[in-house]
């Protein structure tokens, strides 16, 4: 019972600092438009990691709302800041720990992370039209053919970018506090079953909707990146040219699309990965039937 009362006490003594120091990191992106800004919205979800990847969930869910609480009473915050920044930070860094504390993968976690990005931005989006009237997307991009084709895939893709710089980071500082990421050795199997999904899907949409499709697709081309590695792990020296082909290839091939030029070339290219996954999933059948046997 004595153990019981020290963990509490620890959590709650800890959320109690966690919930300070986000104040005052939030105080500073606020006020202080310039690097340190930025610095602070990047290392605010390592609180949250480091906190929910300790404890469980409901003391995680009260920090969560202290922390949100705070922003909004205090009297320093636009409350539609806590909504646009503090939240998704704080979403951003629970589902880190929590991925971490049922033994996610690294690269399982930068995507899951790139969806959870992909999801919070929307939503920022959505308000910032809503509340503000104004069409970020359209205020950034002024090409109606790129936006009607490939704005859910620019989303994507710089969700991605999010994702992996604060992964590499909150996992690098979380190393030094003794809670390390595992780091998958090869492709999970759910990897493949994704990829044979989302090539059927692909097909779907080429002839419904053009904007969709392009964000399947590249959904395909992240989640094939291990396929790489595994195909080419064995061409000792030639690695790094190879990836320069590859990445040429997907580049041009989208680069034709923006052109409005051979829209079925990204297709044909994740068809090598919806094969190779194919046969992965068959082998792996096939050696548990064996092992059955015997």
């Amino acid at each position: 019972m004595g153990e019981i009362m020290k963990r509490n006490i620890r959590a709650i003594s800890s959320a109690g600092i966690i919930a300070a120091l986000y104040l005052v990191l939030t105080i500073i992106t606020v006020y202080f438009n310039n690097l340190a800004s930025v610095f602070c919205l990047l290392i605010m979800p390592i609180f949250t990691a480091y906190y929910s990847s300790i404890y469980n969930f409901k003391q995680t869910l009260l920090l969560n709302l202290v922390i949100i609480s705070l922003t909004l009473l205090t009297g320093f915050i636009d409350p539609l800041y806590s909504l646009f920044y503090v939240l998704p930070s704080l979403l951003i860094g629970d589902l880190y720990g929590f991925l971490n504390k049922k033994k996610i993968g690294y690269y399982t976690t930068i995507f899951l992370q790139t969806l959870a990005f992909s999801i919070t931005n929307i939503l920022s989006l959505l308000l910032s039209e809503i509340i503000y009237e104004i069409n970020i997307v359209e205020f950034i991009i002024s090409d109606d053919f790129i936006i009607n084709n490939f704005s859910f895939s620019i989303l994507f893709i710089l969700s991605g970018a999010e994702a992996v710089l604060s992964t590499m980071f909150i996992s690098d500082k979380l190393n030094k506090m003794n809670i390390v990421k595992k780091v998958e050795n090869k492709m999970p199997l759910y990897g493949y079953i994704s990829i044979i999904c989302l090539f059927i899907l692909s097909i779907l949409f080429f002839f419904i909707q053009a904007n969709i499709y392009y964000l399947l697709i590249t959904m395909s081309f992240v989640i094939s990146i291990p396929i790489f590695s595994d195909i080419f792990s064995k061409i000792k020296g030639k690695i790094p040219l190879i990836f320069l082909l590859i990445f040429v290839l997907i580049s041009l091939s989208y680069i034709l699309c923006i052109f409005k030029l051979y829209g079925l070339i990204p297709l044909i290219i994740t068809s090598i990965f919806f094969v190779y996954s194919i046969v992965k999933i068959a082998i792996y059948i096939y050696n548990i039937n064996t092992n059955k046997e015997k």
